[in-house]
Formats: structure tokens, sequence, C-alpha cells
């Protein structure tokens, strides 16, 4: 049976012709990465950019084959118990990443592969690390700059319009996201306080309730 989860599908047991590996959007694929492995201890990763013209399914067998990527949960067990590291393969169009548990594994340790809790991965826009046992996936320094930089050029206007400016942001609903998004609307709110305007108030629907866990919509003032 198939379900259809935030835009990811959830299958009952893996398909060969249809497999979990491959992810259809960005925001899944940073889903995926951040709720399916890093959250279990995937942190070591490697990302990589596959040429044009290559042919991905070719290429995402090969891999698998090569990294004894698999979905039977029996199978990583029992290899973590032998102190073997487990890895998972994840494609979204041309990029995809090979994530694995500690332990060692011979194809994988040839690598140069990077740390989450050290090194965040850097997917576009985006940023996903490991702070404290605890996976965050927030918009990168450089674009929520550029954000931050242009709302509070707006930040003593009419407030409909501030308010329309910061909860139209085009960015995925991620707990670490909502997280930059209310301390934008309280820096926002503290000069327009000083400026003895009325103060912004910014009502959010999560597109991504199962990973943020909240049911109804967060209100930010």
């Amino acid at each position: 049976m198939t379900k259809e989860i935030n835009g990811c599908r959830s299958l009952g047991r893996p398909l060969v012709n249809n497999p979990l590996h491959i992810a259809p959007t960005l925001g899944c694929f940073l889903r995926r990465i951040a709720i399916n492995y890093a959250r279990y201890g995937y942190y070591r990763w490697v990302l990589r950019v596959i040429p044009r013209g290559r042919d991905l399914t070719q290429i995402d067998t090969k891999l698998i084959q090569i990294y004894g990527v698999t979905l039977c949960r029996t199978t990583r067990m029992r290899q973590r118990r032998r102190g073997l590291a487990v890895v998972q393969y994840v494609r979204w169009g041309h990029t995809f990443i090979l994530l694995a548990t500690e332990g060692s594994h011979q194809q994988f340790d040839r690598l140069r592969s990077f740390d989450t809790r050290d090194t965040p991965i850097v997917i576009s826009a985006y940023t996903l690390g490991v702070r404290s046992s605890k996976v965050m996936v927030e918009v990168r320094h450089r674009a929520w700059q550029a954000v931050t930089n242009r709302v509070h050029r707006q930040a003593l206007c009419d407030r409909s319009m501030v308010e329309a400016s910061i909860a139209t942001l085009r960015f995925y609903r991620f707990p670490g996201v909502i997280r930059q998004m209310r301390d934008l609307v309280k820096a926002v709110n503290l000069r327009r306080r000083v400026a003895g305007l009325p103060l912004v108030e910014i009502r959010i629907e999560s597109r991504w309730k199962s990973f943020i866990g909240k049911k109804r919509p967060m209100v930010m003032n």
C-alpha cells in the first residue's frame, strides 16, 4: 500500500521500480535526510552532483550495490552490532547524498566524508546539521541575511505590508526556519514598539505538520 505524506511517498515494502531512495522535491530530500536518517545516527555524509546526460537509474542501482544500501531493518541492526557502518542513499534530481552511521565500511571509508555534528550539509538555500543531538534545518546564513535586510527596510511601513512580506517567504517550514522567522518578527516588533507603531502578527500554516509536530498554525507577535 502506498501513502502520500507531506509530498513524500511511503511504501509498505520496498519496490525495485519505485524506491524510497528518490526524493521528488527539495523539501522531501531535506526531510528524508533529517527525519529518516540524521536523527537515527547517520551523521557522516558525502554530497555529490551527477553530470547531465548520465543515466540516473543506472547510477542509482550502481551506488546502492556498491555501498550495500538496504531498507531491511534486520540487516541494518546486524551490521551495527558488528561495528559496521550502515550506509543510505537518497537522490533529488541530479544531487545525491550518501549517509553513514558510525563504524567501518570498506567503500564509504575511501571517500572524503564530513560529519553533520561538525560540518552542516549545505543544499540550495538550506543547511542541515546536528546540534546537541538535535537535527536542525535552517535557511543558510547568506540567504537569510538578505531576507532580514529586506524586511528591516520595510519594518516601519504599514503593518499589513510587513506581515505579508514575512508570511509569504518561500521557505519550507522546518522548525529551524520557523525559529528564524520568529526571531525576525521579534526584531521587527522591537523597532515598531520604539516607534510607537502597531506590532505585526504573523500566522503561519506549517507545510510539514508531521515534522514540526503542531496541529495548529503558529501565531508570532
